[in-house]
């Protein structure tokens, strides 16, 4: 019973850990884009005017959010 409790804690303070993650690497790509940092191959954080700026950032934190998730994993 413990253990089942202690299990979920961890998992509990790895999504913390790993929204934390993503929302600061999010930050930092906006700050500083990915024209500076080819060797990374990201795609160009840059909006046309039909695209909603909203839904591309919640995509983008989601795949962040996914890889922190396989790092700590």
């Amino acid at each position: 019973m413990q253990t089942n409790r202690q299990i979920i804690y961890v998992f509990l303070f790895q999504v913390i850990i790993c929204f934390i993650g993503a929302a600061f690497n999010q930050l930092w790509t906006l700050r500083v884009g990915s024209t500076e940092h080819e060797y990374l191959q990201l795609e160009d954080t840059e909006l046309d005017e039909n695209s909603d700026f909203i839904h591309a950032i919640i995509r983008e934190s989601l795949i962040r959010f996914g890889t922190w998730m396989l790092l700590f994993a």
